[in-house]
């Protein structure tokens, strides 16, 4: 839709825009723009949402209605084959607090067709929800694409679906097609909150509370953020959405944390794209099959709110609608948690939205999707996801936003930072300009410096917590990038001129890091830093003698390189005091321990396994703070105890 925009636009617009790209384009050396990549989604959830009809009485699912892929490719329904089934949503809600799917009455698409098994839910052996005559299901499709040989996967997601039944037939009701979604939830201004959502068909939106307050949702559209202001905290309120006048979800909890430095358990985990094994593993680009179980774990642990670290879907995509439709799907999973705790979602390396050049010499150049007011993954990504919007502004207004990707909130006595350290992404910044993955800019530094100095002036605020998807020390899959870089200084954010040329945007990627250490040890709140970005769970205690690396010491060749085998490894200069580091991004595809300065110095030290840790098994974090403590425990899908930390502070000196 933006392409189409823009080709409409006069041509000294269209020259305007060029003139300011802070990149070469690469066409002009010699590379050519690759149109596809993906798109890993072929059909949205609004896609086949729009295929649910109705026909004298009964629903079907007619994929005729959806005549184009999001690839582009034209539609051909009538080889579309596969299978339907359905089942309540939420399953018995009344019994569950938590969310979740299951499925009973199955049929099969024939033709790109397939009458909808909704009628039998009413039978009375299996009306697990005592429905008399309405009922909201999500209808599982798994469909193919007929082809001589091999059938081509199409896609497998789950549409939610409300219902009426009338005599002997069904008539559709607006549904939520995401949400709701609980967001904005913040101490610092108590008695407020936004909730998200989005409806199947176009209707009337409220909000009923049980305090008999209802806010309605302004507009006609099907998407909504509806703020809510002045509510009161001392007691636990609650709330359901109502659609076209009829309530659509069962009473759901509201929680809204005061003004004080009020005791908070909180969860943290991250990287929920798609995995190998089929199935659910591979739902839309979000890794189904894990996340819905840890953010099930963290709901059932009391968690009152969950921070997460990145990658939520498989991104690298050059199409917009497919990096859209997997932001969706991610929603839609997270939503059995998500519309009762506030979720907190920062942006990850696969939260990328590309173009991708190639040529004799470069087999893949990937690129941040320019225009980047419209299509970048920053500017689709703050419309998809609900966050806090304290952010900076780019010093450069040619550069993408930090809107909803860098921002903080405040839950009870703890304040949570997220920075964003895959902004402006670009696979080769030295060629082209652009910024690699783990660097940070000034802007971003000197925004946490002002956010880090308002946490230690609040005395309602007990602990910091950061929140980064690169590692800042990096243990396995990633040591290589993160905010290491395999030790290299030379790696930076680069920007281009009009003429062509290049001109470093900072300095070396670990005097970044290093700058970036000493905003947080200077602070006596700063409890903890987390990370996703590799898929284990690792943890770090840094201290002043821990080898990490000092460009100034550490580089005796001149080569940029640090910590090279046979030379000093030194620790950070200037450090304050102790800091936790923990990696949470192991709901995706394992990766195992990697050799590191900092880890194999802890092995070497009395008690240094309690210090520095690491298991590929995936894992929620879960975090008790109060003001005078904060604790931590770690555990696996099946509430297994990976790893327990009483205190984080008693680890300062």
């Amino acid at each position: 839709m933006t392409t189409r925009l823009l080709a409409c636009l006069p041509l000294f617009l269209l020259a305007v825009q060029a003139s300011a790209l802070p990149v070469i384009d690469p066409t002009t050396l010699g590379l050519v723009e690759q149109v596809e990549r993906g798109p890993r989604v072929k059909l949205s959830l609004e896609q086949l949402s729009a295929c649910v009809v109705e026909e004298a009485g009964t629903l079907w699912l007619d994929l005729a209605r959806a005549d184009t892929l999001l690839d582009g490719r034209p539609l051909d329904a009538a080889a579309v084959t596969g299978s339907v089934c359905a089942g309540p949503w939420p399953f018995e809600a009344e019994e569950s607090g938590y969310s979740y799917r299951r499925f009973r009455l199955e049929c099969r698409v024939e033709g790109g067709r397939a009458e909808l098994p909704l009628q039998g839910l009413f039978n009375r052996n299996i009306n697990s929800e005592g429905w008399t005559d309405t009922g909201s299901v999500l209808v599982r499709v798994e469909l193919s694409l007929a082809r001589s040989g091999v059938d081509e996967p199409l896609v497998l997601a789950d549409i939610p679906l409300r219902y009426r039944r009338e005599g002997e037939g069904l008539r559709r009701l607006p549904a939520l097609l995401e949400g709701p979604l609980l967001c904005k939830v913040d101490s610092r201004v108590p008695g407020t909150a936004t909730v998200a959502l989005k409806t199947d068909l176009p209707c009337s939106v409220a909000l009923e509370l049980d305090d008999g307050l209802c806010v309605q949702a302004m507009g006609d559209g099907r998407s909504h953020e509806i703020a809510l202001r002045g509510l009161p905290t001392e007691r636990e309120l609650r709330y359901r959405v109502r659609l076209a006048g009829e309530p659509a979800t069962e009473w759901l909890d509201l929680p809204l944390p005061g003004a004080g430095p009020d005791p908070i358990r909180f969860a943290y985990c991250g990287d929920s794209r798609d995995e190998d094994g089929g199935g659910d593993r591979g739902y839309l680009g979000v890794n189904l099959h894990a996340l819905e179980p840890l953010l099930g774990l963290a709901y059932v642990n009391g968690a009152q709110a969950v921070l997460f670290g990145g990658d939520l879907i498989s991104g690298y995509t050059t199409h917009p609608e497919d990096f859209r439709a997997q932001l969706q799907a991610f929603k839609q999973v997270a939503v059995g948690a998500w519309r009762e705790r506030p979720l907190f979602a920062g942006i990850g390396n696969h939260e990328t939205l590309l173009r991708i050049f190639q040529g004799d010499k470069i087999d893949w150049l990937g690129m941040d999707r320019w225009p980047y007011h419209a299509e970048s993954a920053e500017a689709i990504f703050a419309q998809e996801i609900c966050n806090p919007e304290d952010g900076p502004t780019p010093a450069d207004p040619d550069l993408p936003g930090y809107a909803e990707t860098v921002f903080s909130t405040r839950l009870g006595c703890v304040t949570a930072i997220f920075l964003n350290n895959v902004w402006w992404y670009n696979e080769h910044e030295e060629l082209t300009g652009g910024n690699p993955q783990g660097y940070l800019l000034e802007d971003q530094l000197r925004w946490l410096e002002q956010q880090v100095a308002a946490a230690d002036a609040d005395p309602a605020c007990a602990h910091i917590v950061v929140v980064a998807h690169e590692p800042v020390f990096p243990q396995g899959g990633h040591v290589k990038d993160s905010m290491w870089h395999g030790g290299d200084n030379k790696v930076r954010a680069w920007k281009a001129a009009a003429d062509g040329s290049l001109a470093p945007l900072g300095p070396g990627i670990l005097d970044v890091r290093n700058r970036l250490l000493h905003i947080l040890t200077a602070s006596p709140k700063t409890a903890a830093v987390l990370a996703s970005h590799e898929h284990a769970y690792a943890k770090l205690l840094l201290t002043p003698q821990t080898p990490a690396g000092d460009p100034a010491r550490d580089d005796p060749d001149g080569d940029g390189r640090l910590c090279e085998d046979g030379e000093p490894c030194s620790p950070v200069p200037g450090l304050r005091r102790p800091l936790w580091f923990f990696t949470s991004g192991s709901a995706s595809p394992w990766y195992a321990q990697e050799p590191t300065p900092w880890a194999a110095w802890w092995k070497d030290q009395p008690g240094g396994e309690g210090a520095c840790f690491y298991t590929s098994q995936e894992s929620v974090l879960l975090f008790d703070a109060m003001p005078e403590r904060i604790g931590l425990r770690v555990l696996n899908p099946f509430g297994e105890e990976l790893d327990r930390i009483d205190n984080l502070l008693d680890s300062r000196p």
